[in-house]
């Protein structure tokens, strides 16, 4: 009997959280709109908020919030239900993630990920050092993630995580794995603003030259990021120990089966698996660093790493070992993670609706800073627009509003009302890249949120802890940037 009124409760709440959903999307609009933000702002901030509840609450996956989302959309000014289907998929972000899917049938397969995991527990020096091994997942996925495509190492390293909880007797929603995934994604984005040449980096000393006038000195850009990058990584260990991860369940982990599965070394199908696998890796980033207007550099162009992936999923269809190709696209559709495709998708979708300038959502936020951030002292000043930059870029757009904190310190720069405008455009480009807390704060946010290891609310909860020792962070950089320009 309790267990039949255990599930009659389980239901009845999982058809009010459904309700709930439903009134957020299609009733949020109905509240009269604040200043600058228009009706259609209310009505598409209403389905943010419900993707963010769906997806936090659902029991039954989430990829349902998702479609139900572009439904939503489809009766806003924004326009029919077909054309949020063909934005959603616009993105060359979502195309490469559903792309990469197909990879990770082979990878599974072939138990590649096994392998790996048991190389990596099994080295000398990460053999029994649990921490050791943390830290290596954490400081090399954000180094590998630059030279090669971030998202191609994030897919193939939550592969390999999964098989290594799985083995060490994890639980789905434990603190360590949630942890450990949270941290690799944060290496990923602070190891991306490293080098001012390209990507990010580039976006902010060019925002910020438009808003002040001048340009960073890129000597002590980098200096102040690599220091940023190292604090970031090295206090996020000490902050999984503080928060009392176990880890016992990886130092315990039994390898020897899989020592002695692999004495003899890879089988042909597994060594062919992984070559193409690497190819991948070397291919994007070639992409990243050779492409150009002539000669190979332009096929790297034409290319990209969308076609890189295709060819190397064409690879796999066609190449037989032992008469049989090594993987077939039925194999491949029963390792395809939806849920993670769909909340990347959806997030990047109402992220770029929200910051469209028809919500006035994003003027809204400018007007609404001024009075917070004036009359302050330069460090307090600094400190707080770092705060409120981190916890925006988590919510809207990153790109929006980094470029709504470089015009607010070029507003206050040319008032006088701070003096070290460079420890202010560091505070902004660095604060605005740590997206992960919701699906629509980045698209590794949206994979940490789709990924069956890290529940969302398990994220949010360990995540607040997450957020409070990245103030300290900020802190700490805004003393060092003080220092060094």
């Amino acid at each position: 009997m309790a267990g039949s009124a255990n599930t009659t409760n389980k239901n009845i709440s999982h058809y009010v959280n459904i309700i709930i959903t439903l009134l957020l999307m299609f009733g949020f609009r109905y509240i009269p709109a604040p200043a600058p933000i228009t009706p259609y702002g209310m009505a598409i901030l209403g389905i943010f908020i419900g993707v963010i509840y769906g997806w936090s609450t659902s029991s039954t996956g989430m990829v349902w919030v998702s479609f139900l989302a572009v439904i939503a959309v489809g009766f806003t000014d924004y326009g029919v239900v077909s054309q949020s289907v063909v934005a959603i998929f616009a993105s060359d972000t979502v195309m490469l993630l559903l792309l990469g899917m197909f990879l990770m049938g082979p990878i599974q397969k072939s138990d590649i990920g096994e392998w790996l995991v048991t190389k990596f527990m099994t080295a000398k020096i990460l053999r029994g050092k649990p921490w050791r091994f943390t830290a290596m997942i954490i400081f090399c996925t954000g180094i590998m993630g630059f030279l090669a495509n971030g998202f191609v190492v994030s897919l193939f390293m939550l592969t390999i995580l999964g098989k290594l909880f799985e083995e060490a007797g994890y639980q789905k929603g434990d603190k360590y794995p949630v942890m450990l995934v949270i941290g690799m994604f944060i290496s990923l984005m602070t190891f991306s603003t490293i080098f001012p040449f390209r990507g990010w980096a580039l976006y902010c000393i060019s925002a910020f030259k438009g808003a002040i006038g001048m340009g960073l000195d890129y000597g002590s850009y980098i200096v102040v990021a690599v220091i940023f990058y190292l604090v970031s990584c090295f206090g996020y260990i000490a902050l999984m120990m503080l928060m009392r991860c176990d880890v016992s369940k990886m130092k315990n982990i039994d390898l020897s089966e899989y020592e002695e599965k692999y004495a003899h070394g890879l089988s042909t199908y597994q060594k062919s698996v992984l070559a193409l696998t690497l190819a991948w890796v070397v291919g994007c980033m070639l992409v990243s660093f050779l492409a150009g207007n002539e000669g190979f550099g332009l096929i790297l162009k034409n290319l990209g790493a969308c076609g890189i992936t295709l060819a190397i999923i064409i690879g796999f269809f066609v190449i037989k070992i032992d008469g049989e190709p090594i993987i077939t696209a039925a194999e491949c559709n029963k390792h395809f993670m939806w849920d993670m495709i769909f909340v990347v998708a959806m997030g990047m979708f109402c992220a770029s609706l929200l910051t469209s300038s028809e919500t006035g959502i994003s003027m809204f936020v400018s007007q609404t800073l001024g009075p917070i951030l004036a009359g302050r002292s330069e460090f307090v000043f600094l400190l707080l627009m770092g705060i409120l930059a981190l916890v925006l870029t988590n919510f809207l757009n990153n790109i929006a509003i980094m470029f709504i904190f470089m015009a607010v310190i070029g507003t206050m720069y040319t008032q006088d009302m701070i003096t070290n405008v460079y420890t202010a455009g560091m505070v902004v480009t660095l604060s605005t890249i740590i997206g992960f807390y919701t699906p629509a704060s980045s698209a590794y946010g949206a994979m940490i949120h789709g990924n069956e290891w890290c529940p969302a609310t398990k994220v949010y909860q360990y995540g607040l802890f997450v957020f409070v020792y990245l103030f300290i962070v900020l802190a700490i950089l805004i003393a060092v940037a003080n220092m060094i320009f």
